[in-house]
């Protein structure tokens, strides 16, 4: 029968209340602006059309009710529209700089060779998965020409944007404001109900999409509802993995039956003998990593003693690549160092908890040692989840100090390669990317989900350690990252408007914001980061929320005098050199200290990070002015005085991003008196970034992740200063 809504007057009311929200220059289209319209059913498009004649409003009201009175069109369920606005023309040079992935789905493209058109909604996009080079390189082919003559014939490429709107026309109609073809997720949302409903999804999407041998589909194209011939052996057993322990977690039969079938039709599948010795193969290749997952997906097994024999061998496949300086006998090439290694070690670390047997921990160990110095000379973040896990477990069994503090190296150098403020991308925040370093990787799905994993751990290993800082650093991260994965999970009505086999989707990942491939590893990893976190019941209820990370409390310092003894003593900018040289963050700085943590450090504490005592360095003497007016200033807000520096940042230069972690900094307050800095001094912690000026006096806290910036051509010059407050 008709949908009851469907009728001009309704439709209008809809449309009325869609366009309100939008600005006033946007809700009425004269004739030179366009509108796209497509009705859907069930995923299904129906019909699509390009408006440009008249009032937008009225035409899409006229169009789509006379559509509605075709045979077998009325059951569309939901509407898609866009208004576009803002066309700009780009030249083919330009192309891919105006056109790049992180615009996919934000602006669409306009195509035009003499009478020839072709359009695409930014929502069109999505529904197809479309690339912006996918589309020009179809368009050169239908009219049979080549991008070089495209451009010198007069052929015309146009961006545009557009306000995207999906009116979902059930017994409750809905309208819905989109971005990307989405609803953002805010982080605010985020809670340990959001995670349980990940989990659970997760695990329906499992269940749907393992085949009755035991399969896993790898790759799911939902906008063309196949999936793909491609195959990776190292997924399906990371896969596997998973799926052993989501089982366990539920503990349900029919859940455990499934993995099971899997790792059979895995082992079936890939598990090769030759000579008496086991190993992972695909297409003839053997990859010590995926023999590793194998072997650990075995150990995890509820009923691991059924595939002793296979776990024998595939241990002693293993071993003969353990080399005794704790490398292992594989490629150089640093994706095999980085994954594989790592993968090894997690078996190794998993196989001695179960067995507790000393030749593994001994082996574990010289191999940390040498990693630790490969990872240092070669950084990259594919090396920090799999060892940070393996290190964790250790850490676990026998409380050493050297394995807790490589997993925190690790995750301090990883974390600020997480986007958040600075990125315009309001979907993508939370995801791990740097796009300074593109032999990193893209920003992918499955990455995020990894990363976690290994920061879940951290995470647990700062609180058991009561290092606060970091364990705050660790669980905003955590909450970020799993935002990013709800916004890349498919979960409802809105997201999967243009999906026609829903039940293959739901619950699955998207690969990124602009790409709705599912592939295994975008679920399995999330999943498994996720079951780490239900081991910890003091993992919060929900995000915490932001905190001050500024504050200003003096206006107009008369400086000049403090300046005055200063530069009268300028050669002492050289006198220590030991900041700059030994903290990489502040490799662009030069500072004078005037008071630091009291040597020998008492014993048991090796790092002046914890040392509470300061006591007035050698040349504090040569500064008597900066002194009384630290000294004053300490005594007006009641406190003790800590330490004290003189600090200059170069032209252009940059303080990195980092926290100052220690029993030291925990207790005490940090100060900058702003000294020289003509063009403002930029800085940013936390989540708020401000401009201080000269003669200004700020509280920042240095416990949340904060950096600084020089825009001038003359240094920047500050007086830092720590205080221990009494009340």
């Amino acid at each position: 029968m008709p949908n009851p809504i469907i009728d001009r007057a309704a439709l209008a009311d809809l449309l009325t209340t869609a366009f309100s929200d939008l600005p006033k220059k946007l809700r009425v289209f004269s004739s030179d602006r366009r509108g796209y319209v497509a009705l859907r059913q069930n995923g299904v498009l129906l019909g699509d059309y390009w408006l440009d004649q008249g009032e937008v409003l009225n035409a899409i009201c006229g169009t789509v009710t006379s559509s509605m009175s075709h045979e077998g069109w009325q059951q569309v369920d939901t509407i898609e529209i866009c208004l576009t606005h803002h066309y700009r023309p780009v030249s083919l040079l330009d192309f891919s700089s105006k056109f790049p992935n992180s615009k996919r789905g934000i602006r669409g493209i306009k195509l035009q060779y003499q009478s020839q058109v072709a359009i695409y909604s930014p929502t069109q996009m999505i529904a197809r998965n479309l690339s912006f080079p996918e589309v020009f390189a179809s368009f050169l082919q239908q009219i049979s020409i080549s991008a070089e003559a495209f451009a010198n014939q007069g052929g015309i490429i146009e961006s545009f944007a557009a306000e995207q709107i999906l009116l979902t026309l059930d017994a409750a109609a809905a309208v819905t404001k989109l971005y990307r073809g989405n609803q953002i997720v805010p982080l605010a949302e985020m809670s340990r109900q959001t995670i349980s409903d990940m989990l659970e999804s997760m695990g329906i999407w499992l269940q749907h999409n393992c085949l009755d041998n035991g399969r896993l589909i790898y790759k799911y194209f939902p906008s063309t509802n196949h999936p793909s011939d491609d195959n990776n052996i190292t997924r399906q057993f990371l896969a596997t993995l998973g799926l052993i322990r989501y089982a366990q977690f539920t503990g349900q039969s029919d859940r455990l039956v499934m993995a099971d079938r899997n790792l059979t039709y895995n082992l079936a599948q890939y598990y090769r003998l030759q000579s008496g010795i086991g190993g992972s193969e695909h297409r003839g290749k053997v990859e010590l990593g995926t023999t590793a997952l194998a072997a650990l997906a075995i150990l995890e097994h509820p009923d691991r003693d059924r595939y002793a024999d296979i776990l024998q061998m595939l241990s002693q496949e293993i071993e003969a690549f353990w080399q005794p300086d704790g490398s292992f006998s594989i490629s150089s090439q640093p994706r095999s160092q980085n994954l594989h290694s790592g993968l090894v070690l997690l078996f190794w670390a998993s196989l001695y908890k179960a067995t507790q047997e000393k030749y593994l921990l001994q082996r574990c160990r010289q191999s940390l040692l040498y990693y630790r110095q490969w990872h240092l000379k070669h950084r990259h973040p594919a090396f920090i989840p799999w060892h940070a896990q393996a290190y964790a477990l250790l850490y676990d069994e026998t409380g050493d100090p050297l394995l807790r503090d490589f997993i925190f190296e690790m995750y301090d150098w990883l974390l600020p390669m997480q986007q958040w403020e600075k990125l315009r991308s309001l979907d993508a925040r939370g995801r791990f990317y740097d796009p300074a370093q593109k032999e990193y990787g893209s920003p992918h799905a499955a990455t995020t989900g990894n990363y976690l994993q290994g920061l879940v751990d951290a995470y647990r290993l700062a609180k058991q350690s009561n290092d606060t800082p970091r364990a705050n650093a660790y669980e905003l991260a955590i909450w970020r990252g799993l935002r990013h994965i709800r916004q890349l999970q498919f979960k409802d009505d809105v997201d999967t408007f243009y999906i026609q086999e829903r039940s293959l989707v739901w619950g699955g990942v998207r690969t990124t914001v602009y790409d709705n491939t599912i592939r295994l590893d975008n679920v399995q990893q999330s999943l498994m980061a996720i079951l780490k976190l239900y081991n910890l019941p003091e993992f919060p209820q929900q995000p915490p929320q932001p905190k001050i990370a500024f504050q200003q409390l003096k206006q107009k310092v008369n400086i000049a005098p403090i300046m005055a003894e200063i530069t009268e003593k300028s050669p002492l900018w050289f006198y220590d050199t030991s900041r700059q040289q030994k903290l990489a963050p502040q490799q662009e700085t030069q500072s004078i200290f005037l008071r630091r943590a009291v040597k020998p450090f008492p014993v048991g504490i090796e790092n002046a990070r914890d040392v509470h005592e300061s006591c007035p360095t050698e040349v504090a003497k040569e500064f008597p002015v900066v002194m009384n007016w630290v000294e004053d200033f300490v005594a007006e807000i009641g406190g003790e005085l800590g330490r004290v520096n003189i600090v200059r940042l170069a032209p252009k230069g940059r303080v990195y991003s980092h926290i100052d972690h220690g029993e030291y900094y925990r207790l005490r307050d940090r100060y900058h008196l702003v000294l020289q800095s003509p063009s403002g001094s930029w800085m940013k912690c936390g989540s708020e970034e401000v401009t201080m000026h000269e003669g200004e006096l700020w509280w920042f806290d240095n416990k949340q992740p904060h950096e600084a910036f020089n825009p001038a051509e003359e240094w920047r010059i500050h007086l830092i200063f720590d205080v221990l407050r009494k009340t």
